[in-house]
């Protein structure tokens, strides 16, 4: 299947959550978000923030992941200022699970990174996904692959 039908099921999916669905966010939108943080969102990231935009404050899916929206995602050490610098410097964070116990990012500053998804939240990251699309599979498919394997 291909990625904005992913996309479409993932709203659908929230839409049967009972979360109300969120506008996507504009070219403009995307464009102040790069230029604020002088960062580039890589094709895939940025279809998803033009087709869901993440979820409402104070709502979570079933699962208890709450996606965000393009005007809450920030670096991680800004979000968790007690992770190592050296390790989160160059991650975004875009969602979270059961309010902030962990949260998922990506590194927007390397075009090398192909988007990889990791699992934040501890002294290192751990990817859980090679690609952003890779993530929204498993979100959709087995969320319960997006946790690191101990």
């Amino acid at each position: 299947m291909s990625f904005p039908l992913r996309l479409a099921e993932m709203k659908d999916r929230w839409l049967t959550d009972g979360i109300p669905s969120v506008y996507g966010a504009s070219d403009r939108e995307i464009d102040t978000f790069e230029l604020a943080f002088n960062v580039r969102l890589p094709q895939d990231i940025a279809e998803y923030f033009r087709v869901a935009n993440g979820m409402p404050p104070n709502t979570e899916d079933s699962e208890g992941f709450r996606w965000w929206p393009l005007t809450e995602v920030r670096p991680a050490a800004v979000v968790d200022a007690s992770l190592d610098p050296s390790a989160y410097d160059r991650l975004f964070v875009f969602a979270d699970f059961l309010l902030m116990s962990h949260f998922y990012a990506v590194d927007l500053t390397d075009p090398q990174s192909r988007s990889r998804v990791v699992f934040a939240g501890s002294q290192r990251p751990t990817i859980v996904a090679p690609s952003f699309e890779d993530f929204v599979e498993k979100y959709l498919r087995d969320p319960w692959a997006l946790f690191p394997k101990k």
